[in-house]
Formats: structure tokens, C-alpha cells, sequence
């Protein structure tokens, strides 16, 4: 069993913007929104 994964609430808790969480960890900010949307989360999504 896996353990479900909130890019959201990862992002909040660590206190940064879409943009900022984005350009730390060398995202587009399309992709950070898409995560935060639902849709399918990448390896380095699995890797936060």
C-alpha cells in the first residue's frame, strides 16, 4: 500500500508560494500547479 501524496499541503508546509516552491526545486510552476491539481505525479513528485 502507498501512501497518498499532497503536493499541496508539502508545499504549505515548508511556506512556499507555487512560484518559489517551483523555482527551488528547478519546476516549471505549470508543473507544480498540475500536480496540485491531480494529475499524475511524476518521480520527482514521489521523491518530496
Amino acid at each position: 500500500m502507498t501512501a497518498a501524496i499532497d503536493p499541496k499541503r508539502i508545499r504549505e508546509r515548508v511556506g512556499l508560494s507555487q512560484a518559489e516552491f517551483a523555482a527551488r526545486y528547478r519546476l516549471s510552476r505549470d508543473t507544480v500547479r498540475g500536480w496540485e491539481a491531480g494529475r499524475a505525479l511524476s518521480g520527482s513528485a514521489r521523491i518530496l
